[in-house]
């Protein structure tokens, strides 16, 4: 039961931040006029949003381009769990589940940046801590364009995911990701 309520307020929590872009408002600086700074607080929702997009509703479990049997925004489905269809709101609090496991595996990595990392769990979520490990590992970001391949075969929307995956690495607002 208590699973249950949690995944509820997870979901409720998700769908008001999906819903709200978070700015963090500041009193202006001395010295310069007096409007209100607005400053961009997290990349939560971006990243959530990124993710969601790629991997896109299925309500039947289906099999993915690497053949595991997935649900929901890629969910894959674990040994022992007995998904077969799926609501929307159930996709919802799964997603949040898994995008904060990869997150925290990311951070586990070592990477201090939260934006970073949240950048990275979107590749985790992807490909796997094991293939982050070797990325960061490397200390060359750009090897994540190298992970466009399911069984052996090089996939043009993971070849996009990538792109765009390393490019807001590279933008100023997650540049430092240690």
């Amino acid at each position: 039961m208590s699973k249950l309520i949690l995944s509820l307020l997870i979901t409720v929590v998700f769908i008001f931040i999906a819903n709200t872009d978070f700015w963090l408002a500041t009193k202006p600086q001395a010295g310069k006029n007096d409007k209100v700074q607005v400053i961009k607080q997290s990349n939560y929702v971006q990243v959530a949003r990124f993710i969601k997009s790629k991997e896109a509703f299925r309500s039947k479990a289906y099999k993915c381009s690497a053949g595991k049997l997935t649900i929901g925004y890629g969910h894959v489905i674990r040994s022992g769990e007995s998904l077969t269809s799926i609501t929307k709101h159930q996709a919802d609090s799964i997603f949040l589940i898994d995008f904060e496991k990869a997150y925290k595996s990311v951070r586990k990595l070592g990477i201090s940046n939260p934006d970073s990392a949240r950048v990275l769990a979107s590749f985790t979520f992807n490909c796997g801590i094991e293939a982050t490990k070797k990325v960061v590992r490397s200390g060359n970001l750009s090897n994540i364009k190298k992970y466009c391949y399911a069984k052996g075969k090089r996939l043009k929307g993971l070849m996009i995911r990538r792109n765009q995956e390393f490019s807001m690495l590279k933008s100023p607002q997650y540049v430092a990701i240690n």
